[in-house]
């Protein structure tokens, strides 16, 4: 798999269904907020990059926040779902850790600058805090579902490891990774090999 190509968040946007001017607003709305930042970004200049009327705006979304929190239900349809339902298709756990790893560092590379926005507004708004927990809540029962099943069936597998174990386990290294490399911009070799890390200390860890 080539760990840089994946669709965008915007190509994936374009293709979902809604109303036009809605879509408009929230392709505005990514490329701004991802050029010049959430707060440096008003209605105004969101309505004339989408050609349309602030009140087609504000039709859709009543704050400027409210655009942003939209976006974040599309994530789960079109980023969330596909994930799980490739996720069911991993036989073991190598497969399952790779397709995790790779999977996930592919998005992150090719929303990088959409994806920095979301971090740094989630850091100051308990508004955009809870919609994004909301969104996760939703997904948890498959995602869990999924992963505990080939997990349960490894027979190497720590046993002494709780399902909130096993999650910071395999979430960590990967996060540490993503945001060292793609948030700080931090580049240390080849990616490739790094990757190939990343999985094998999860799989060891798993398995200790």
């Amino acid at each position: 798999m080539n760990t840089n190509q994946f669709p965008t968040f915007k190509e994936q946007l374009e293709s979902t269904s809604m109303p036009p001017g809605q879509r408009k607003a929230m392709l505005a709305a990514i490329k701004l907020f991802s050029e010049q930042g959430y707060h440096a970004t008003s209605t105004a200049q969101i309505a004339k990059e989408a050609g349309i009327s602030q009140a087609t705006i504000f039709k859709y979304f009543s704050t400027k926040e409210a655009l942003l929190m939209g976006l974040l239900e599309p994530l789960k349809e079109i980023v969330g779902k596909p994930f799980i339902e490739s996720l069911s298709q991993q036989e073991d756990l190598e497969s399952l850790i790779r397709f995790i790893v790779r999977d996930r560092y592919a998005f992150v590379s090719s929303n990088v600058d959409f994806l920095k926005i979301i971090l740094q507004e989630v850091l100051i708004s308990p508004n955009l805090r809870n919609a994004m927990a909301m969104n996760f809540q939703k997904l948890m029962p498959d995602l869990f579902y999924h992963i505990n099943k080939i997990l349960d069936a490894d027979e190497k597998m720590n046993q002494n490891l709780t399902q909130a174990d096993r999650v910071r386990t395999i979430i960590a290294p990967l996060f540490t990774y993503v945001l060292q490399t793609q948030i700080f911009s931090i580049k240390t070799g080849d990616t490739e090999a790094e990757l190939q890390m990343v999985e094998a200390q999860i799989i060891k860890s798993l398995r200790q």
